[in-house]
């Protein structure tokens, strides 16, 4: 008895990918996967948003397009860390596998990694049917799926980050921050900072002081104020006019106690 086949890296978002599809199928449906069964679809290129190729129908060959909106840098930055932060995941996206759990991981930090309805998806193509999907994006739809059951990091491609670009943010979010830088001298990191000089105090005469203010037209005060002095000086000095000549002034009054 031959073994089982071992199935394909990407078989489960293939089968996500292909349950876009009605189901049960119309008559639409069925001839799309049948062109895509037959190599009907050719040049497949998956970029950022956009999967496109050559679909030979019934009517002649067609361009179709499969347009969905990738994620922003900020939303695979959250998904790359989310992936990082789970040993199993990381180790997994880093060995080169894709697990179709990534997906439900991506789904909790906030955006779907495959559409949920196929009505999500814009389609384009260049024949002049009137359906919505034509046959031509129908089977890219399922040509699509095969290329992601073969390289599940598609579903990443398609989303607007390629494998190398998904790889490479799950390394980052998986390196441990890096350690401070070690002072030179030891001793540097026990020493207390200086501290700051003191504020002066408010009743320090050296802070509140200031020379008085000059008088009118900028002269000096006490050049002003001088022969004030004077005066007082010389009548404090002058004798009682009503003593008599050569009598003391009387002492002044005692003080009362």
């Amino acid at each position: 008895m031959s073994p089982a086949p071992a199935a394909r890296p990407g078989a489960e978002w293939a089968r996500l990918l292909r349950g876009l599809a009605p189901d049960p199928a119309p008559p639409l449906w069925r001839r799309a996967r049948a062109l895509a069964e037959s190599g009907a679809v050719s040049g497949l290129k998956v970029l950022p948003g956009e999967a496109a190729a050559q679909v030979r129908g019934p009517g002649g060959p067609a361009a179709a397009s499969l347009l969905w909106p990738p994620a922003q840098d900020q939303e695979w930055d959250r998904a790359a860390r989310a992936l990082a932060d789970q040993p199993v995941f990381r180790d997994a996206v880093l060995a080169g596998l894709l697990p179709v759990e990534a997906g439900r991981v991506w789904e909790l930090v906030g955006w779907p990694a495959l559409p949920r309805r196929f009505g999500e998806v814009a389609c384009v193509c260049s024949c002049p049917a009137w359906e919505d999907p034509c046959v031509h994006a129908a089977a890219l739809l399922f040509a699509l799926a095969d290329q992601v059951e073969r390289d599940p990091f598609t579903v990443a491609a398609w989303r607007g980050c390629a494998r190398e670009e998904l790889l490479e943010r799950v390394r980052r979010a998986a390196a441990p921050d890096p350690a401070p830088a070690a002072a030179a001298d030891p001793g540097e990191f026990w020493a207390a900072p200086p501290l700051p000089a003191l504020p002066p105090l408010p009743g320090d005469p050296a802070a509140t002081w200031a020379p008085p203010p000059g008088g009118a037209d900028g002269e000096d005060v006490a050049a002003v104020l001088a022969p004030l002095y004077a005066r007082l000086l010389r009548a404090e000095t002058a004798p009682d006019p009503g003593a008599a000549p050569g009598q003391d002034p009387p002492p002044p009054p005692p003080a009362k106690g």
